[in-house]
């Protein structure tokens, strides 16, 4: 599934399977130093997403995979694979469970084969298997790691999650977020599209805000 983000200015696609999202924003050195400085955000929202529910569905798992699944707790991350009978790995996925069912991704493209091996498997075992890809995507971050957040929401999440999300937070909490007006028509945007609080506005507000009385610092 194709990532909105590589609609953002200077979005480079991925080769190969990661063709769907961005390799980078347009500074690769510099997207990956802050990375590595505990910032930023990596989209891999082409991953395939599964929610499995039902009863037996940690049980049924734990008896067809690598991984000890019967005690799994709730919002503990866990990864398992799928070996062929020669020890090959077939499939592999990670997830959590929230207590009433295991949510879980998967490579690019590989969810319909597990769909189908999986659902060979079920025999007797009461699990319900559903493709969520289209309302889940999977994000990475350096501090928090991987997360799945709404699709829908997925935009907005990555301009919070980026580099600057430390310096939108401090100007939202001592001052105001005013973007330019021209800008916002060169990029379709209305303030439906903002962070809560921003508004849009021209040259004219800009000059208001710099002399208002008290004003210490123009963000631009």
């Amino acid at each position: 599934m194709t990532s909105p983000l590589l609609a953002l200015p200077g979005a480079v696609a991925g080769n190969g399977v990661d063709a769907p999202v961005a390799a980078h924003y347009g500074s690769f050195n510099g997207e990956q130093r802050a990375l590595e400085s505990g910032e930023g955000f990596v989209d891999l929202s082409h991953h395939d997403v599964l929610r499995i529910e039902g009863p037996d569905r940690l049980t049924w798992l734990h008896n067809i995979t690598t991984q000890h699944l019967t005690d799994l707790q709730p919002g503990v991350l866990t990864q398992a694979l799928i070996l062929s009978p020669q020890g090959h790995v077939e499939h592999e996925f990670r997830g959590t469970d929230d207590g009433d069912a295991l949510t879980v991704w998967t490579e690019p493209g590989r969810s319909g084969a597990l769909v189908e091996f999986l659902e060979r498997m079920k025999f007797m075992m009461r699990a319900e298997i559903t493709d969520v890809t289209a309302e889940h995507a999977l994000t990475w971050r350096p501090v928090t790691g991987h997360r799945l957040v709404p699709r829908a929401e997925l935009t907005t999440y990555a301009a919070a999650a980026g580099p600057a999300a430390g310096l939108v937070e401090a100007v939202r909490a001592g001052g105001t977020v005013t973007v330019c007006s021209q800008c916002a028509a060169r990029r379709s945007l209305t303030e439906a599209d903002l962070v809560d609080g921003a508004r849009i506005a021209g040259a004219v507000a800009f000059t208001e805000l710099v002399l208002r009385d008290g004003v210490r610092a123009l963000v631009y």
